[in-house]
């Protein structure tokens, strides 16, 4: 393999070299215009110079991407365009090679399958790679659950609409190549990652009642000119023993509450799977139990211990932001925040 350039075309092009003598690409092969497959530009067969031309994209070989690439928000593109191509494949009863050392990742985190050893590497030998083969579908099935499994080792973080792909695809739940397809392309919509804007804005919905009734004491406070502590805490204690039941047993019944799920925010377990409604209980009893502290300490008097309190919510509510899918709750409790 040859990486030339075209100074006519301005472009970077393959050359895959061969012995004299070898036969030319098959007429099928040479108008193949799928993204899932290399374009044949042109070819030479003389009795010196045998070798055919390429596009050459940008990218790099599946198996040197490092862990922090193969996100499931790339992943799933990767998947799709493999599940396609060797749909395509079983369909015009083609041959390629299945190893995951012919999938080529290009910059626009697309896969495609290569013909030959991956560029820049010399061939490998003849005894560690066999020739191509004709494809059938339960192979071309287990080698889109292999580029799964390789690219996704760590499903703690996966969203749980790729934990329920991936189970189906373990599974053998999809009839064929184009189920899969179809299931991955409905995920394309979907969010991938859980990000700190949106979990700051859910923060920030949780803590508006107490605030806003925090504000109308201060208020009432100011337009009457008695300024006590019971007249300014009472409104922002009845907010907060409010707020906590609701927060409480919505996580009970919604399986992490009912905020969570209005963004679309789903608490799982280590194995990635929905937390069930005892565990997502626990965790919001965790998460809240600082305001019923607060409440109690300023009842009782305990000032130092109630701002002790407030301080202790306050970092939380930091650290839940600054890592959206693992706040103090979540380590405690050991779940994690995805998307849903």
């Amino acid at each position: 393999m040859l990486l030339a350039y075209d100074q006519i075309l301005r472009r970077h092009v393959w050359i895959h070299v061969m012995p004299p003598g070898a036969p030319a690409v098959a007429p099928a092969r040479r108008d193949l215009a799928r993204p899932g497959r290399l374009r044949w530009l042109t070819g030479k067969r003389t009795p010196v110079e045998c070798w055919d031309a390429y596009d050459a994209p940008e990218g790099l070989p599946f198996e040197t991407i490092g862990p922090d690439r193969r996100s499931w928000s790339a992943v799933r593109f990767w998947l799709f365009d493999v599940a396609r191509e060797l749909d395509a494949i079983v369909a015009d009863h083609g041959d390629i090679r299945l190893d995951t050392e012919y999938v080529w990742i290009t910059e626009s985190s697309r896969a495609i399958l290569l013909d030959f050893w991956r560029p820049g590497l010399p061939s490998p030998a003849s005894t560690s790679v066999g020739p191509p083969s004709r494809l059938v579908t339960s192979e071309a099935y287990a080698f889109v659950r292999r580029i799964a499994t390789v690219a996704l080792g760590d499903k703690r973080s996966l969203p749980l609409h790729a934990h329920a792909f991936l189970e189906q695809l373990e599974q053998r739940r999809f009839p064929d190549l184009k189920a899969i397809a179809a299931a991955l392309q409905e995920t394309f919509g979907r969010r991938a990652v859980l990000t700190r804007a949106r979990r700051g804005v859910h923060l920030a919905l949780c803590a508006l009642a107490p605030t806003c009734a925090l504000l109308a004491g201060l208020a009432s406070a100011m337009v009457s000119g008695a300024f006590t502590a019971a007249g300014i805490i009472a409104p922002l204690a009845f907010s907060l023993i409010i707020t906590t039941n609701l927060a409480v047993w919505s996580a009970a019944w919604f399986r992490g509450g009912l905020m969570l799920r209005a963004f679309d925010i789903a608490v799982v377990t280590g194995a990635g799977q929905e937390a069930s409604r005892p565990r997502a209980l626990v965790r919001a009893i965790v998460a809240w139990s600082p305001c019923l502290f607060f409440l109690f300490a300023i009842l009782v008097g305990w000032t130092l211990v109630g701002t002790a309190a407030l301080v202790f919510m306050a970092a939380g509510a930091v650290m839940a932001y600054r890592t959206p899918e693992r706040g103090l709750q979540d380590r405690l409790v050991r779940t994690r925040l995805v998307p849903r």
